[in-house]
């Protein structure tokens, strides 16, 4: 749950800067199709560039010291580019934003998940983002036509700013072997008739049951 909530923070507030992009590269910046494709090529570049960081900041740091100093680069870079500062450095560091949270995010969701449910779980975590990429690109887009582009990029950023405070006790982590992986001690198999060597297909069913009071956990 933690996971799927930083995914929606963060997937909400950051669809202000793809929804409104190409706006600001026409209105904000008056550039071209040309122009507009090196902003995007300065996002790419700052994507590659956090995906290399990755690997190397989850080695020294935890997962929730990760995730939320790449969300704090996202704001920067959105303010930088709603004030139309060193916009195509930027987005070179919103690139490397959107990589490191979204990247970081799928990897704990991935660890986190028993191998039956994984795939479950990393599709409720990919819906997330969609969503709230939909979500959030309607209401920033409604915002930007009442107050401008300008305004709906700061505002953005201090909603993901805000909620990132708020839900500081929110921490996500990878997960660890002994979180998926089932004891050592399996229970008894119980037959109801012996199979003979030659006999099959046979299907080997365990059934566990939740004592009342452990159902929470």
């Amino acid at each position: 749950r933690a996971i799927v909530l930083r995914d929606l923070m963060f997937g909400v507030c950051g669809s202000a800067l793809w929804a409104l992009l190409a706006v600001i590269a026409r209105d904000q910046l008056h550039l071209g199709a040309g122009g507009f494709g090196l902003l995007f090529g300065g996002f790419g570049a700052g994507a590659v560039a956090g995906a290399l960081t990755i690997p190397r900041l989850l080695r020294r740091n935890a997962l929730n010291r990760v995730v939320t100093g790449f969300a704090l680069l996202w704001v920067i870079a959105t303010t930088l580019v709603a004030m139309a500062e060193h916009v195509t450095l930027a987005l070179g560091g919103a690139g490397a934003a959107w990589v490191g949270v979204l990247a970081s995010l799928g990897a704990a969701t991935q660890s986190a998940a028993p191998a039956w449910v994984r795939a479950r779980a990393v599709a409720i975590n990919f819906f997330t983002v969609q969503a709230s990429l939909a979500l959030g690109s309607i209401a920033w887009g409604a915002l930007a036509s009442w107050g401008g582009t300008r305004i709906a990029l700061l505002s953005s950023a201090a909603v993901l700013l805000l909620l990132q405070v708020f839900n500081r006790r929110t921490r996500v982590r990878l997960g660890a072997d002994r979180d998926v992986l089932p004891g050592a001690q399996l229970p008894e198999l119980s037959f109801a008739d012996e199979p003979q060597p030659d006999d099959g297909p046979v299907l080997i069913q365990i059934e566990y049951r939740v004592e009342p009071e452990a159902r929470e956990a």
